[in-house]
């Protein structure tokens, strides 16, 4: 019974099982930790492909493997490398889902997923996604905040999360303490308010007044004071309504209704009362009253508004508080008229203020454009430069500098220059955190590991960071060099290192641990080094595949390239033939293993049981099948093979590969048809064939019928030869389109750049720099806004990426535009560039491109303004970077004492010499800056602060010295009693030694010597010196070698060799003889058993069996006897060796060779023979070279005839009489009597010959001859000749009377006349071409060496067009290339020339020439014109020449044209044509803008664009501007966001919702910054170094409560909200049972709420323990913070359950409102102390029921006589019940047919529900319609043009939003439509996202759904294909956008 099913190899049962149908087969009900689940499935497959499964999965299986769980993305690359269809996002790979259920929260924290769900939305109602804490999966937004599930989370999680989280409609939400769920915010929820902008931020309509925000009333008079406000005056007088006029106060609890001044009573016995009474308010307007005389106050004159302000005034918010038109004066602290204060010197600052306060005041006036110098007594204009900034008498220079700004940049502090700010430096950036932080303070910077800096152009130029060696590499790793160099880190220096094309060149003689270090290095090509004998420098390594760690192909590729096959963790040598790879006994899955293994000729092998077999070869595993030849053919041309070639049929038994022409293919409609065989085949659509594509010469040879309605993209479906094809609409056929890029002229263009990339379809461009006008074609360096190599990828081929750039690598630097956006970048760009001809680039300033380095003497800045930062980008011909000291100029940088010729010595101070230090000061020219400079430096950590790696601390005199050779350590640097032995053992040297001195005399330091110590171990002789070891005795030279010592027999073996890694051998003689020792070999052990003990012995042995021999010994240096020698393996190379043997004679003594065949004597397959050796064969007993001759094998004929010979290549066969002993023989044809060719095949099956399966033997009909074979030496008639195999001049035919006779071959004339094609003619005889109408003989080959015949030999129209150099022209004749060379007017009128253009017939001139856009008349289409000529566009009823919108003079031409401007289409205007702008149409579609005009888009309103800003879009479009920067809507307008200064947040928390690495300086958002940096409280929460303190006026690293001495609670909660005072020192809050003093817990809280102080003790205050006002339950209730309290009329009590209280406490209980009244059930009886329910409350209308209780507790409705408690719809009887709603809904009610309040309550469903409730179904119009007539009402959904307004018609959603109703515009009403009639544009818009456009169909089709095989019958369709999805979010973002 055969089995097709797939199979996969059991581990540990020894036999296949089924490959199981999907992944959900695999079970993981038995594995418990989440980690072993995801490892588990990772490692399983199916048929299904593979498996996986994460965290967040519910299902208990695995599951297929989806593009979440491709690990370790980086970019698009990464997830298309992996699979299809997948879409990069922060880090990973995703696919669009249809719920947000479905995507994995990702993240390091709750934080960061927060922000990676919201930025993913699901297809299900286009949803936005968020995060809830502690999830693993995203949720979607919902349409109420109390729907988020957070009732898991703590409260103070939920008060933290809810208000990170909004609506569906961008609501905030807010958390309400005690609650169990999110609620939607309110103005009082608003936490942590601190300016009318915190509240305007999060809801409209509220009022800030002092920390909180307020619900602004629409009548004053019925406002509430809030209990919290203590001055009702200034409260209500600073309030507004929502008619934004100021409340007012009179008396009482409430606010009053606004008046004007003059209507405002003044009440006081006195004028000074009534003054002040009068004061303190303000008009409806908010101008100030005051008093004078009379009843009534009185408004002051605006001009004195500002002077009134009285108390303390000490802000800009104050001033601005009291009047808009008044402004802060610090110097006076008083409020003046801003119109007064009109400039920066009009600011004064106070004395008293600190210097940091003054800057942010003056920085705060006049839109930020003044600035403030210190000691100044006022603002001061911005300077232009930092260096006009003087710091001589400041004290924080740094801080000052950074705080401050020129017009040119920000400023810093250069520890170089003391007296001014300088320019602000990459380096100069304090603590950044990303490239943000960089991009804020300076252009140009690079951010790496917290820093930001300038791109050098050698790593050791770079200082190194980390805690250890290797986490100093790995950052050293991380920079290159502006020549793109990477770089590394070597340990025993200071600085990174380059990254060498050489081990070699890496100098390790400081390192200790050589190998291990070296074995982190790699070379330039990614090879790996090592050490050899503690050498000085490193060497390659050298690998074989299996000892490479590898995690994919490329680790293997990285070691030995293309010499390795990953598969499963590991690398596996690549092999010849497949039967090579021997299948690992680790392999689980031999089939897959085997799958991914390759030939030598990259096919991909077969499963094997022990090795991998040999790839199939599709075609000829099929057996034609047939009743003769042409049935076969037939048969076979039906597959393909696996390499996607079309099986064909030539002889045999088999199939084989297709040699025959495109047109064997039949019934042919399209290119793919014709692709779907065979390379190298057209579709041609007259004929409905293939032809080879060599024989479309041209345009012209592409046919089709007139009724083609496709014809321009039939036309461009295939470009002959390179050259793109077009339609003629005048002649009706494909022509060439011969226009390119410089065709175009761009010049008086405004933006040539513009202009010539608007030619899209030519794909041209144009650049500064570009030396001609005219546009050229587009290339790398014209994509805009790459940020990675797929960006490039996309855009064009054969593109690499670089700093942001696309190009191809040029010949020379000029060829390359200087790319970037200011000079820096563009000077990056230059620098680092490679050239084909290693010319190394850089850049001069204001240069359109980059040019070569030269000398920097040549590089002329005198005509720029900024020479300073021209040469310092800028670099020498050797590499060596330039600077400008003085004149027109460059200078190389060089030492500082080359500077010379400066006016002013003190510029030393701003130029840096080569080892990147700033000069100083001398005396005639400017001097370098060296150790010894640095002052009073207290360790190494000051030395290397100025000098990184190049100085020693000094601790005996506490000096930095530079670090040199020990002899330039000289004693008049010393400390005069330094003793010299001791201090020069302190010093070190260059290299990292340690120095000494000979004497207690010395007067310097010298070099440490070896044998200055007798050390009798290496490693302490190391430990002197590294370049030490010992002789036992003595520390010597690690350089000396075994010939240079002297021992005997036993010292010798304990002395290196000079590699150090090898000991010395034994002298020759006694063991008593002493002697020069010399090194030891491997033939010197002769006891070894092992390679172990070999190798231990000396490095680089193996074992000889006993002994030991050298591993690089082949096998004819072994010696033994055949079985010995067989456990030996020879030498081939570094990565090979062979197994060895030897002949059956050998004794222990003679040589071992290498192992042949023959030495296998009893394997009796050809696959053990081969795993024996490569290339061997059975003979039956044992193995025999493959390429062996029959002769070559012995035994009978039965025996013989399993034998091939010669490679494979002849069967072998004997005598039937043969013993087993005889030779074999040749197998000829004639041993078989084979009557047809399958008899002769099966006796002779196909051999592969050349890679050719080759037929050997064909029948004659009697016996089987040799293939192959002529039509001569086969006898027949005319019937039998033709089905005989003649494959040298066949097919054959008989004589023409049917006798017997030789056969001969057909003659092509003899062919029928019906065939029209190559292939008939083919088929008949392969020497016959058709001529139209039937076949000839080839008569000569064209120039690709195919059969051909000449032109005139063809008689058929179609025929001619498609043959190489013919035309048709009333007949077919030799193509002609001008028309001009044509006579005949009939001719001339028929013929297209060879490059497509058509001829026509000019009478004027009585002459043929080529056709002009003139000739076309009557055409009002433009690409009717184009498809005429690329340079021709339509006047409206012709064809002219393109021109530019100007020149247009007729509206029906400018209206209809093209142009060749730069924008080429044109409006027609009162001054005349002009080019189109995207403002002209009011557009509200993309498509319909970009139909307008390319580039443009809608803002949602009207068309906008190309380069449009933030603020050109509306609120749902605000998402980014043309360039791609983010827009944030904020204060109902789009703006510009990328830093935390664009949001004007006050409060620390505000910021930190928009980024955790904001926070607020009380105005905006700025940077997180040093704790120290603050200058505001507010800021000071948490810094880049951790939690902050406020102390002092100034914010420190916060270091715990007890750090400040705070005799106040006031002082210790500025430094922290979690302290307290005792009344000395600040200590921690805690709960009060652990405060231990009293003034602690009388004058505190505690975390538990408040405390008392009783029996010694302090504990939680309980309400028993209140003394003062506790007479009622109002006092008593909120007394304490942590609880509430009753009252029982005499004193306060807890609260408890009401059924508990006495009359007098009966107000509120633990569980609810209480009542003192009977049950509600009883009339009489016993009265007490209750819960309050919905019956008792007096009243019945729905608003009096309804706000009984607070809803939290109870909710009542009214039933029209009485509350009752709300319940489900179908329990109310009443229609006032019904219309409150239900717990399961709206309710809709049906009345009864007596009384029209009575009946039926339902949950309203559908519209049909409220049929009798015409208020609920109205309530619900969005659904919903009231339609009335007299005869019927009812509730009905509504129909596209009741759902849609006068300009609308979108979809109409279903009651359940289940579905949708579609509707279009049909003759401009808004209608029902089917989807079929929906076009490309309006499909996936109009049907809601149900529908989508397929292109090739080109018809809107319904969305496809899939359905999970575990997902039941009810739930089909409940899963969308995630492919399908993230097309239709593909299709949605082209439309949109």
């Amino acid at each position: 019974m055969s089995y097709s099913g797939e199979c996969t190899w059991i581990s540990g049962t020894g036999q296949c099982d089924d490959l199981s149908t999907d992944c959900t087969s695999f079970s993981l009900s038995a594995i418990s930790n989440d980690n072993d689940k995801s490892t588990y499935c990772l490692k399983r497959v199916s048929q299904a492909g593979n498996c996986a499964w994460r965290k967040g999965d519910s299902i208990s299986t695995c599951r297929s493997f989806s593009c979440f769980d491709i690990a370790n993305a980086v970019n698009q690359a990464t997830c298309d490398k992996v699979m299809s269809g997948c879409t990069y996002y922060q880090k990973q790979c995703i696919k669009t889902q249809s719920k947000c259920d479905q995507y994995y929260a990702y993240g390091a924290d709750d934080y960061q997923k927060f922000y990676y769900c919201q930025g993913l939305s699901q297809t299900t109602s286009n949803s936005q996604c968020t995060y809830i804490q502690g999830s693993l999966l995203c949720t979607v937004k919902t349409d109420s905040c109390a729907s988020y599930s957070v009732s898991a989370l703590s409260d103070a999680n939920k008060l933290k999360w809810c208000y990170m989280l909004s609506d569906s409609s961008s609501k905030y939400c807010a958390y309400s303490t005690g609650g169990s769920a999110c609620q939607s915010i309110t103005c009082e929820l608003i936490l942590s308010a601190s300016s009318q902008n915190d509240c305007d931020l999060y809801l409209s309509g509220c009022q800030y007044y002092k920390g909180f925000c307020y619900t602004k009333p629409s009548s004053c008079s019925s406002y509430t004071i809030p209990s919290r406000i203590t001055d009702n005056v200034a409260f209500c007088s600073n309030f507004k309504n929502t008619s934004n006029y100021f409340c007012l106060y009179v008396s009482g609890s409430t606010c009053a209704n606004p008046q004007s001044c003059d209507q405002i009573s003044a009440i006081g016995d006195t004028t000074a009362l009534k003054q002040t009474y009068c004061q303190a308010r303000k008009s409806s307007s908010g101008y100030v009253c005051t008093y004078s005389s009379g009843a009534y106050c009185s408004q002051v004159s605006s001009s004195l508004s500002c002077t009134y302000i009285t108390g303390a005034i000490t802000s800009q918010d104050q001033c601005q508080s009291f009047s808009s038109n008044c402004s802060y004066q610090d110097s006076t602290k008083t409020c003046n008229l801003t119109s007064d204060l009109n400039a920066c010197n009009k600011y004064g600052v106070g004395s008293s203020t600190d210097e940091n306060t003054k800057i942010k005041y003056c920085r705060s006036v006049l839109s930020g454009t003044c600035s403030y110098q210190a000691g100044d007594s006022k603002c001061s204009n911005q300077v232009t430069s930092c260096n006009q900034i003087s710091i001589s008498n400041i004290n924080d220079k740094f801080y000052y500098c950074v705080a401050r700004s020129s017009s040119n940049g920000n400023c810093s502090f250069d520890d170089q220059n003391e007296n001014n700010c300088s320019q602000i430096k990459c380096s100069d950036i304090d603590v950044p955190n990303s490239q943000m932080d960089c991009n804020k303070r300076m252009s140009g910077c690079t951010y790496y590991r917290n820093t930001c800096y300038s791109t050098q152009n050698n790593c050791t130029l770079y200082k190194t960071y980390g805690a250890d060696d290797l986490a100093k590499k790995e950052y050293c790793e991380g920079l290159k060099t502006s020549d793109n160099l990477l770089c590394t880190f070597i340990v025993s220096l200071g600085v990174c290192s380059n990254v060498e094309s050489s081990c070699s060149s890496y100098d390790v003689s400081g390192v200790v641990d050589k190998v291990t270090w070296c074995e982190l290095l790699i070379q330039n090509d990614g090879q790996v080094c090592t050490n050899i004998n503690d050498s000085m420098s490193c060497s390659l390594k050298t690998y074989n595949c299996e000892s490479i760690t590898a995690t994919s192909q490329v680790d293997c590729d990285k070691v030995l390239l293309n010499g390795c096959i990953y598969y499963d963790s590991k690398c596996y040598k690549k092999q010849n033939n497949c039967t090579d790879y021997v299948i690992p006994a680790s392999v689980t899955n031999k089939q897959l293993y085997c799958k991914n293994m390759l030939d030598g000729s990259q096919k991909y092998c077969t499963t094997g049981s022990t090795n991998c077999a040999s790839p199939t070869n599709d075609c000829s595993d099929i057996t034609a099948s047939g009743a003769d030849n042409s049935e076969k053919r037939v048969y076979c041309r039906r597959y393909k093979s696996s390499a996607g070639k079309m099986c064909g049929y030539s002889s045999g038994l088999k199939c084989e590969i297709e040699r025959n022409y495109c047109s064997v293919f039949t019934s042919v409609t399209s290119q793919q048809d014709c692709e779907l065989g065979l390379d190298d085949c057209v579709y041609i659509q007259k004929s409905g064939k293939c032809v080879e594509k060599y024989l479309i010469k041209d345009c012209a040879a592409m046919l089709f019928d007139s009724s083609l309605s496709n014809k321009v993209s039939y036309c461009q479906s295939y470009n002959p030869n390179g050259n793109a094809c077009t339609w003629n609409t005048a002649t009706d056929h494909c022509e060439l389109d011969t226009k390119q890029c410089s065709d175009f002229d761009a010049t008086g263009q405004s933006d040539k750049r513009v202009f010539c990339q608007s030619k899209d379809r030519y794909n041209c461009s144009w650049r500064n720099g570009d030396t001609s006008s005219f546009c050229r074609k587009f290339k790398c360096q014209d994509v805009d806004s790459a940020q990675s190599q797929s960006d490039c990828d996309s855009r064009m081929f054969g593109c690499n990426f670089y700093i942001n750039s696309c190009f191809t690598l040029e010949n020379n630097c000029d060829n390359y535009y200087a790319l970037g956006t200011d000079n820096l970048l563009k000077q990056s760009f230059c620098n680092g560039i490679p050239t084909k001809s290693n010319q190394k680039c850089t850049y001069l300033s204001d240069d359109y491109k980059c040019r070569v380095r030269d000398q920097c003497s040549t590089y002329n800045v005198e005509s720029l303004s900024d020479k300073v930062s021209a040469c310092q980008g800028m670099y020498s011909s050797t590499g060596i970077p330039c600077i400008y000291v003085k004149g027109s100029t460059c200078n190389q940088v060089d030492k500082c004492e080359t500077y010379t010729g400066l006016s002013d010595l003190s510029d030393c101070t701003k130029l840096l010499d080569g080892n990147n230090r700033f000069c100083l000061k001398g005396q005639t020219t400017c001097h370098t800056f060296t150790c010894e400079d640095i002052s009073d430096p207290k360790s190494l950590v000051d030395c290397d602060a100025k000098l990184k790696g190049l100085c020693y601390f000094n601790t005996t005199n506490s000096k930095c010295i530079t670090l040199s050779d020990c002899s330039t350590y000289k004693k008049s640097d010393w400390p005069s009693d330094a003793d010299p032995i001791k201090h020069c053992s302190t010093l070190i040297d260059k290299n990292g030694h340690q120095c000494t001195a000979d004497s207690a005399t010395s007067t310097n330091c010298r070099e440490r010597l070896c044998s200055e110590k007798l050390f009798y171990l290496n490693s302490e002789c190391k430990e002197w010196k590294s370049s030490c070891k010992s002789d036992g005795q003595k520390c010597i030279e690690s350089t000396q070698d075994c010939s240079q010592y002297s021992g005997d027999k036993d010292s010798c073996i304990k002395y290196l060799d000079s590699d150090n890694l090898n000991y010395c051998k034994v002298i020759a003689g006694s063991d008593q003889d002493t002697g020069p020792c010399s090194t030891l070999s491997c033939y010197q052990n002769t006891t070894a058993t092992s390679d172990s003990e070999c190798q231990s012995f000396q490095n680089g042995c193996v074992t000889k069996g006993v002994g030991c021999i050298e591993k690089t010994a082949k096998c004819d240096e072994y010696r033994g006897t055949r079985d010995q020698c067989s456990k030996f393996q020879g030498y081939v190379s570094k990565t090979l060796t062979e197994f060895c043997s030897g002949d059956a004679t050998n004794t222990e003594l003679s040589k071992c060779r290498s192992r042949i065949c023959s030495d296998n004597m009893t394997d009796n397959s050809d696959i053990q023979c081969q795993y024996f050796k490569s290339g061997c064969v059975t003979n039956g007993k044992g193995c025999i070279d493959i390429t062996a001759s029959c002769s070559s094998y012995k035994g009978t004929q039965e025996q013989c005839s399993k034998f091939m010979g010669n490679n494979r290549t002849v069967y072998c066969w004997n005598d039937l009489e043969a013993t087993s002993d005889q030779r074999c023989i040749e197998k000829q044809c004639n041993h078989i009597n084979g009557i047809t060719n399958e008899q002769c095949e099966l006796a002779f099956p196909k051999v592969l010959i050349q890679d050719i399966q080759t037929l050997l033997c064909v029948s004659n009909g009697q016996n089987c001859i040799s293939n192959p074979a002529k039509c001569g030496d086969f006898t027949g008639n005319n019937i039998t000749c033709q089905t005989f195999t003649a494959l040298i001049d066949g097919p054959c035919k008989g004589s023409s009377d049917n006798s017997i006779g030789q056969c001969q071959p057909r003659q092509c004339y003899e062919a029928p006349k019906s065939y029209n094609t190559d292939a008939q003619c083919y088929d008949y005889h392969p020497t016959c071409l058709t001529t139209g109408q039937g076949c000839m003989k080839f008569q000569s080959q064209d120039k690709f060496g195919k059969p051909t015949l000449n032109c005139n030999s063809i008689v058929n129209n179609d025929v001619c067009t498609q043959k190489l150099g013919c035309a048709l022209a009333s007949q077919c004749l030799v193509l002609v290339s001008s028309c001009s060379a044509l006579t005949s007017q009939a001719i001339c009128q028929t013929t297209t020339l060879s490059n497509g253009t058509q001829c026509v017939y000019d009478l004027s001139i009585n002459k043929c020439r080529e056709i002009q856009c003139s000739d076309y008349v009557g055409i009002s289409d433009n690409n009717t014109c184009q498809n005429y000529g690329s340079n021709c566009t339509t006047n409206g009823n012709g064809c002219e020449i393109m021109k530019s919108c100007v020149l247009y003079n007729e509206k029906l031409t400018c209206q209809s044209a093209y142009s060749t401007d730069p924008i080429n289409r044109c409006t027609w205007t009162d001054q005349g044509c002009r080019q189109r702008e995207c403002k002209d149409f009011k557009g509200i579609t993309n498509s319909s803008c970009k139909s307008f005009l390319q580039g443009c888009i809608t803002n949602g309103q009207n068309c906008i664009g190309p380069n449009y800003s933030c603020s050109d879009l509306i609120q749902k479009t605000c998402l980014t501007d043309y360039s791609g920067n983010p827009c944030i809507f904020y204060n109902k307008q789009c703006l510009s966001y990328s830093k935390c200064e664009d949001l004007k947040f006050t409060t620390h928390d505000q910021c930190q919702s928009f980024s955790e690495l904001c926070t607020s300086n009380k105005q905006h958002c700025i940077p997180l910054n040093k704790c120290e940096n603050y200058t505001s409280q507010v800021s000071c929460i948490i810094g880049v170094d951790g939690k902050c303190g406020w102390i002092n006026e100034k914010c420190k690293i916060f270091q715990g409560c007890s750090n400040v001495a705070g005799s106040s609670n006031t002082i210790c909660q500025q430094y922290s909200n979690a302290c307290i005072s005792d009344g000395v020192k600040c200590v921690e809050q805690n709960l009060c049972s652990l405060y231990n003093q009293q003034f602690l817990c009388e004058n505190n809280k505690g975390l538990d709420g408040d405390c008392i102080w009783t029996d010694n003790a302090c504990c939680l205050k309980q309400c028993e323990d209140l003394k003062t006002n506790t007479d009622t339950f109002k006092k008593c209730y909120d007394q304490l913070s942590h609880v509430k309290c009753s009252s029982n009329g005499t004193k306060c009590i807890s609260l408890t359950s009401c059924e508990y209280y006495e009359e007098k406490s009966c107000i509120l209980g633990s569980d609810g409102p209480c009542i003192y009244k009977l049950p509600p059930d009883q009339s009489s009886g016993q009265v007490s102390c209750r819960l309050k329910e919905c019956q008792d409350v007096t009243g019945k209308t729905s608003e009096i029921c309804k706000s009984a209780f607070d809803s939290a507790q109870k909710i009542c409705i009214s039933n029209g006589s009485m509350c009752i408690d709300i319940n489900y719809c179908s329990s109310y009887t009443t229609k006032v019940a019904c219309a409150s709603g239900g717990i399961d809904g709206q309710c809709a009610f049906v009345p009864s047919a007596s009384k029209a309040n009575d009946g039926v309550c339902k949950l309203f469903t559908q519209c049909s529900d409220a049929d009798n409730d015409k208020d609920v179904c109205l309530s619900n119009s969005k659904y919903c319609q009231w339609v009335s007539t007299s005869v019927k009402k009812q509730c009905i959904p509504h129909t596209c043009l009741t759902y849609n307004t006068k300009n609308d018609c979108t979809p109409v959603p279903s009651f359940d939003q289940k579905s949708y109703l579609l509707c279009a515009k049909v003759k401009n009403i808004c209608q029902e439509v089917q989807p079929t009639t929906l076009t490309m544009e309006t499909c996936y818009r109009y049907s809601a996202q149900t529908y989508l456009w397929n292109i090739t169909t080109s018809q809107c089709v319904q969305c496809k759904l899939q359905v999970s095989n575990n997902v039941t019958n009810n739930q089909t369709g409940s899963i969308t294909d995630s492919s399908h999805m993230l097309f239709t979010f593909a299709l949605v973002f082209s439309l949109y956008f």
